[in-house]
C-alpha cells in the first residue's frame, strides 16, 4: 500500500492540530480520514507519487515521484517532488505547486483533494489531473491481494532492480482465549494491536489445531488501532520473508515469501483466508510499506 508504498504513490498530509484531533477523536475510520491526507496513487500514464507527512522542508508534507513507467516527462525523476509547497487549506483540501505539464519547468498553483479511492489535482487555469490507487485494471501499476493456500507467493510492485536480501523483523508468539459466534463455532487464536515504523516487519505466531475447517487472518482498524496501512503476510511453518524498497533509490523491488499476501493500497482491510488449513504453527507478519502503521491483527478459525 496497501500501501501502501507504497506501487505506490502515497500521499499523507498531517498538521499538528490534525494529529491532536485524531488522538482525541472517537477512533472510527471516518474521523481519521477527516484530518489526514494519504494514499497510494498513480495517474493513467503510470506516474506514481508518494506523499508523506513531515518529510519535506521545515517538516511539511512532501510529494515525491516513486515510479515513472512510460510517462513522456522531461523533468520527472524518481525521488524528486511532484507537488511542492504543500499546505493545508481546510479539512478536505490542500494547496501546492505543480509543473504546468510534462515538458515545462514552470510551476503553477494547484488545489489537491484526496480520498481513499482517488486524488484530484486542479492546477490553476489547467485541466484536472486524476490519480487512482494502483490496481490490476489501472495502468498506473498493479497490486496483488487475496490468498493462496498451496504455494509460495512472490510479488513485484515497485520500479527498480531486484536485489537479494531480507527484511528482518520480530516475531512474537501469541495466545488468546477462544470465542463462539452463533451458528458457527468460531474461535479466536489471536487478537492484538500491532504498531510499527515504515519499512519495519512485525509478526506473531499462532497454532492452528487439528480439524480446523477455515482459517482467517485479518487486519483492520479499531479505537486502539487507528492507522491500518500495513501489508499482511501469512505463512505456515516459518515466518514470512519480506523485502521492500527504501529511499532514496526505492530499491529493491517489493517481494516476499509467504502463503498469502495482502497488499491493498492505502488503509483498506487485508484478509487472508484458508480452507482446511494444516495444523501446526503459523505466522502472520505486518510490514510498513513506506509509512508507519497501527493495525488490529485478528486470527480466527472454525471447526
Amino acid at each position: 500500500m496497501k500501501h501502501a508504498y507504497f506501487t505506490r504513490l502515497q500521499v499523507t498530509v498531517l498538521s499538528t492540530g490534525a494529529l491532536l484531533l485524531l488522538l482525541f477523536a472517537n477512533g472510527c475510520k471516518k474521523s481519521f480520514d477527516d484530518y489526514i491526507f494519504e494514499g497510494i496513487f498513480s495517474d493513467y500514464d503510470g506516474l506514481t507519487v508518494e506523499l508523506k507527512e513531515e518529510d519535506g522542508p521545515k517538516g511539511w508534507p512532501s510529494a515525491k515521484i516513486t515510479k515513472l513507467s512510460k510517462v513522456p516527462c522531461t523533468w520527472c525523476k524518481v525521488g524528486e517532488p511532484y507537488i511542492t509547497d504543500i499546505k493545508r487549506v481546510n479539512e478536505s483540501a490542500w494547496s501546492g505547486k505543480v509543473h504546468k505539464d510534462f515538458t515545462s519547468n514552470t510551476l503553477v498553483p494547484a488545489t489537491i483533494r484526496v480520498s481513499a479511492t482517488a486524488m484530484y489535482i486542479n492546477p490553476e487555469g489547467l485541466s484536472e489531473r486524476f490519480f487512482a490507487p494502483p490496481s490490476s485494471n489501472w495502468p498506473g501499476g498493479t497490486t496483488t491481494s487475496g490468498s493462496t493456500t498451496s504455494s509460495t507467493t512472490s510479488g513485484s510492485t515497485t520500479s527498480g532492480s531486484t536485489t537479494s536480501g531480507t527484511t528482518s523483523g520480530s516475531t512474537t508468539s501469541g495466545t488468546t482465549s477462544g470465542s463462539t459466534t452463533s451458528g458457527t463455532t468460531s474461535l479466536t487464536l489471536l487478537d492484538v494491536v500491532v504498531s510499527g515504523n515504515d519499512y519495519e516487519l512485525k509478526g506473531y505466531s499462532f497454532t492452528v489445531p487439528t480439524g480446523a475447517k477455515t482459517l482467517t487472518v485479518t487486519t483492520l482498524e479499531s479505537s486502539a488501532a487507528y492507522r491500518n496501512t500495513a501489508d499482511l503476510f501469512v505463512r505456515r511453518g516459518s515466518a514470512p520473508v519480506v523485502v521492500g524498497p527504501k529511499p532514496p533509490t526505492y530499491t529493491p523491488a517489493y517481494s516476499w515469501t509467504a502463503d498469502c499476501a495482502g497488499i491493498k493500497p492505502n488503509r483498506e482491510d487485508e484478509v487472508c483466508s484458508f480452507t482446511n488449513p494444516s495444523s501446526g504453527t503459523w505466522y502472520a507478519s505486518l510490514y510498513g510499506y513506506n509509512t508507519y502503521f497501527s493495525s488490529r491483527l485478528l486470527v480466527t478459525y472454525t471447526k
